[in-house]
């Protein structure tokens, strides 16, 4: 069985240099179109903080986070399982936010230490 896990934000963005509001966030967008396409269950990964909406507040916060490689603790509804796992996630701060952190805490044994990872970069 393969299983997609993504992170996503929704808000306040930065779109081409012009802020923009999303309703959906674009890895979310990319995640369900490809969970569509083969059939794939996909399962939302949620910080139990949100994000804020507020697009420096994300930036300063996700900043913060990355200089002290602290991931935020997740919910999920249930452990990530399955022979594949494909995991989704934005790029912030010009690279792929390590993983395994985020993983880690979501439930996804340790044999999934080189997941298929998918990302949007817009």
């Amino acid at each position: 069985m393969t299983t997609l896990a993504y992170f996503s934000r929704a808000g306040m963005d930065v779109v081409a240099g012009q802020p923009q509001r999303l309703a959906v966030g674009h890895t979310a967008r990319l995640a369900d179109d490809i969970a569509t396409t083969l059939g794939l269950p996909a399962q939302a990964i949620v910080p139990q903080q949100p994000y804020p909406d507020d697009y420096q507040a994300t930036i300063d916060r996700t900043r913060r986070e990355y200089e002290q490689r602290s991931w935020p603790d997740v919910l999920t509804p249930a452990p990530l399982q399955g022979d594949v796992l494909l995991l989704g996630f934005p790029i912030w701060w010009g690279g792929l936010t390590p993983p395994r952190g985020v993983v880690a805490t979501a439930g996804v044994p340790t044999a999934h230490d080189d997941p298929a990872v998918l990302h949007a970069r817009w």
